[in-house]
């Protein structure tokens, strides 16, 4: 992928197995180092930097840090004719004095600006015979913090990157980090000659950039494809210069921009068409290094928790609904099912007594009501009001026990 108006190459090269340990080169401009702090710059062009660029910072926040996996570790600087430390240190080691000052030099004037390095750019700290993992080179501010390029020493050459900067324009600047930067940082330029080429192994790729206040136009081609303008304008807001107004997000001259790139590419060993993801820029210093085997076997094992969850719930939901059955009929009896002779289980026959006086005769009289049910193989007797047992024809069968009278007579 190139982009017509950067000066800035940015080259990529997944390598492919190598045996043995081998040496990775990192120009400043890599998006594998971290930049804090304000104020970084990227300086003139100048034969005797390593790659002819430079980075420097005068903010006294300004830090590098840089994560590497492998056993050595070099630092490339050139010496000055004035007065340049830093201060380095490794893991969780003490910070060390690093002076790139060269001492055959007079002393700079300071009302005069600061010239450009006069010895070239060579190791001027190194660690060797690490032990072979995970390790963090930080560099902090001393007077300048200065960086101009990093070699480490690995035997791991996955997701392996080397960056290449034959440039020539003058007009590349690191930005002040801002959060809407993807990784916290970015370059730009104004120069209309400025192009960097992106080099990749994959199936898919993602350009990042934030949207502006103002007109932002980059071009992107991809391989032999036809050039594509992108517009990086936030038009919901007036046109005036300012910081980016929207946060870093996929997108696809008068200026150019260069915030992160993301790829996807496939794995050798694969046996499945899995990708993964992989972005490029300051802080994404860890890369994936599980296969597409232990992909398919998390895949299988999430999908089998979820299977066997929503078996039990399914299971636990019948269960449910047969036991809430049940309870309702016992609650709830179904009396269409009863037999028309059974008598009702419990029946209480009341036995009432009633007595009544009558105020305007002054006379009391007792009676006595006997509600019952005789049930004999040719009549049935019912207990009429008043108490007077008469024979009745047995009334036709009904499938419902009539409830006992209750009245007084």
């Amino acid at each position: 992928m190139k982009q017509t108006v950067f000066l800035f190459v940015l080259f990529l090269s997944c390598c492919g197995g190598v045996w043995g340990a081998f040496n990775v080169t990192l120009e400043e401009s890599s998006a594998m180092i971290q930049y804090v702090g304000n104020k970084w710059i990227k300086t003139d062009k100048f034969n005797l930097f390593h790659g002819s660029a430079h980075y420097r910072s005068e903010d006294k926040t300004a830090q590098v840090v840089f994560n590497f996996t492998g056993t050595a570790f070099y630092f490339y600087e050139c010496l000055w004719p004035f007065e340049v430390c830093n201060y380095v240190k490794l893991d969780d080691e003490d910070s060390v004095v690093l002076n790139l000052t060269d001492p055959e030099t007079e002393k700079w004037d300071t009302s005069d600006p600061p010239p450009p390095p006069n010895v070239p750019s060579d190791i001027r700290s190194q660690r060797t015979g690490l032990s072979d993992g995970q390790h963090t080179f930080t560099m902090i501010f001393g007077n300048y913090t200065v960086l101009d390029a990093l070699v480490y020493t690995t035997e791991d050459n996955k997701d392996v990157a080397h960056y290449y900067d034959d440039s020539t324009s003058e007009g590349w600047n690191l930005n002040d980090p801002h959060p809407l930067y993807n990784g916290g940082n970015h370059a730009s330029s104004t120069d209309v000659t400025a192009s960097a080429t992106f080099n990749f192994t994959g199936v898919a790729v993602y350009y990042h950039s934030s949207l502006w206040p103002f007109r932002v136009t980059t071009v992107l081609q991809l391989d032999d494809e036809p050039e594509e303008v992108l517009d990086l304008y936030d038009h919901s807001v007036p046109n005036s210069p300012g910081l980016p107004t929207v946060e870093s997000i996929i997108t696809i001259g008068s200026n150019a921009l260069v915030d992160a790139i993301t790829y996807t590419k496939v794995l050798s060993d694969s046996t499945a068409t899995s990708s993964d993801p992989t972005d490029v820029f300051p802080e994404s210093t860890e890369t994936s290094s599980s296969d597409s085997g232990s992909h398919s076997s998390q895949a299988a094992t999430i999908g089998g928790a979820v299977g066997g969850t929503v078996g039990g719930l399914l299971v636990i939901a019948v269960i449910g609904a047969i036991l809430y059955q049940r309870n309702r009929k016992l609650s709830y009896p179904d009396l269409t099912s009863r037999p028309t002779n059974s008598p009702i289980a419990n029946l209480i026959t009341p036995f009432v007594n009633s007595s009544r006086s009558d105020s305007t005769t002054g006379s009391s009289t007792q009676a006595q009501t006997v509600t019952s049910i005789m049930t004999d193989s040719t009549s049935s007797r019912y207990m009429r009001k008043g108490g007077h047992n008469v024979a009745l024809s047995r009334p036709t069968p009904s499938r419902w026990v009539p409830p006992p009278p209750s009245y007084a007579a």
